[in-house]
């Protein structure tokens, strides 16, 4: 049993700590998801945001993260941003750019000139829960990221 107690905890911290890390990945995934959702319906950006961050109380998202959400107007194959609003006292940034920059790294995914697209950014700084996920640096990012468009 001495020897192997500490292989059997580690393995439960380990898995405790990615179920987690998944968790909080889906969540957001399906709050960027939801937001671009409402926003593509013609939403005012001001709405999604509170949308997206009420929604996500339930991760304590307002805490510890933030969200940004994007209109992108489709100009010669490139998005181009419009308008943005970010979570106050949110201190990241979009990582498609500001208000009238190109998104670039959209540039490959065949929109239609003419098109206004939408995008949900929601950012998380994560934690990690057990002595497992601070002694193995890498095992989750320190930031969890995602985006969703419509």
């Amino acid at each position: 049993m001495v020897l192997v107690a500490p292989i059997l905890l580690v393995v439960l911290f380990a898995v405790f700590e990615l179920g987690h890390a998944f968790d909080v990945a889906h969540t957001l995934a399906g709050l960027a998801r939801e937001g671009a959702n409402i926003a593509s319906r013609g939403t005012a950006l001001d709405t999604v945001l509170d949308v997206t961050m009420q929604n996500g109380a339930s991760i304590g998202l307002e805490k510890e993260g933030g969200a940004v959400v994007s209109e992108l107007e489709v100009q010669g194959g490139v998005p181009r941003i419009v308008s943005q609003v970010a979570s106050s006292g949110y201190s990241g940034h979009s990582r498609l750019g500001t208000t009238g920059d190109p998104a670039s790294s959209l540039a490959g995914l065949g929109l239609v000139n003419g098109r206004t697209v939408y995008a949900v950014e929601v950012f998380y700084s994560y934690e990690p829960l057990t002595p497992i996920g601070r002694l193995v640096p890498g095992m989750v990012p320190g930031t969890v990221y995602d985006r969703a468009f419509f």
